[in-house]
């Protein structure tokens, strides 16, 4: 079962919570453009719990709306992954969640 996707506007900042896979992501796609078009340009995913390749596909629409490039912090390293996996890591530049200490 997926957790729904949010996404909040803090500033010129959007963060974003949930799951973002295949089944929520659609939810956040307009939403989100929106948000980018009136001047958006960081992405705050700390809380974001599962993603999938749709995660990806909606970074790069967003990225493609902004024009520019987008900074993505607390990327979970999944995603950091796919992005590396899918050749797109130069372009969507995430920084990774820190790591919790052990």
């Amino acid at each position: 079962m997926s957790i729904p996707a949010t996404i909040e506007q803090v500033g010129s900042a959007l963060r974003i919570g949930g799951d973002l896979t295949m089944q929520t992501v659609t939810a956040l796609s307009a939403a989100g453009s929106d948000l980018v078009r009136q001047g958006a340009r960081t992405i705050d995913l700390s809380g974001v719990q599962k993603v999938d390749s749709a995660a990806i596909a909606l970074l790069l629409e967003w990225w493609r709306t902004a024009g520019e490039a987008l900074k993505v912090s607390g990327a979970p390293i999944g995603l950091v992954e796919l992005a590396r996996l899918y050749s797109v890591s130069d372009i969507l530049l995430l920084q990774p969640r820190p790591t919790p200490a052990v």
